[in-house]
């Protein structure tokens, strides 16, 4: 595995999230190579702006992506497992099949965010997350932590 710098890594970070911005993932006709470059497995990515990205199908599993503004994005079918999302703005994302199991939603704001089939199997929200209207977080598997 070739070794690369911080510096280079934020560039390449910054490359993909334009492209994803460009790119409609959830199409079946990408190359793997391309689908491959929607693997944030560990990402750091705090406070980072992907408003309305498309990122359907991407694994973003333990990412940090503490205080990033996804409002409308597209992340169903997204791998968010363990991912930290706190203080994060979710409103309005798509979040359908979603797996956000171990995951971290404190003071993060889901209001208006499509959570159909989406696995909140032990996922840690407090008092300040925001839910969409309706939604029993804890029914869907998410744990108060107080």
């Amino acid at each position: 595995m070739k070794k690369i710098s911080q510096k280079g890594f934020d560039k390449l970070i910054k490359v993909r999230l334009k492209s994803l911005n460009q790119t409609d993932l959830s199409s079946s006709n990408l190359p793997g190579d391309e689908r491959a470059e929607v693997r944030f497995k560990m990402a750091k990515l705090l406070h980072a702006t992907l408003t309305n990205a498309r990122m359907s199908g991407a694994d973003l599993s333990r990412a940090r992506l503490i205080g990033a503004n996804l409002s409308g994005a597209d992340l169903s079918r997204a791998e968010l497992v363990g991912a930290n999302l706190c203080r994060a703005n979710l409103s309005g994302a798509n979040l359908t099949d979603a797996r956000l199991i171990f995951s971290y939603l404190m003071g993060t704001d889901l209001s208006g965010a499509n959570l159909t089939n989406a696995d909140l199997k032990d996922a840690k929200y407090d008092q300040e997350t925001k839910w969409p209207e309706g939604f029993d977080p804890t029914a869907a598997g998410a744990i108060l932590k107080t």
